[in-house]
């Protein structure tokens, strides 16, 4: 069951709001496939969990659905909207900013709240 090609992202297309890459793979019974972060999209939009290699060397899912074509997607932290403290209380004693932003790894903004 280690026979199965290289899943390709042929014919997927990664939404507008997410962030695209390959599966990985890791040696199991049988080599799966899966996605680290975010979630496994397959040949026509279909969501799994993982991927199987198959002793007929086809990527099957659960249902034993084969598929060619597979990959990860995250959501960007770009389509996060912006976080404010307005309606929150500022515990007594401290002084309370307005949330700070910074690039993360993959180009992401990470957002927080910070108290002094």
């Amino acid at each position: 069951c280690d026979t199965c090609p290289a899943l390709t992202r042929e014919g997927l297309t990664c939404p507008g709001d997410s962030i695209c890459s390959a599966v990985s793979t890791r040696q199991r019974q049988c080599r799966e496939a899966y996605c680290p972060t975010g979630t496994m999209t397959v040949n026509g939009g279909v969501e799994v969990t993982s991927l199987t290699c198959s002793g007929q060397g086809t990527w099957v899912d659960a249902m034993g659905t084969v598929y060619t074509a597979a990959q990860c997607e995250v959501m960007s932290c770009q389509a996060c909207t912006t976080l404010g403290n307005a309606d929150i209380p500022c515990p007594m004693g401290r002084i309370c900013e307005a949330p700070l932003e910074r690039v993360g790894k993959e180009g992401n903004s990470i957002k927080s709240l910070t108290y002094f």
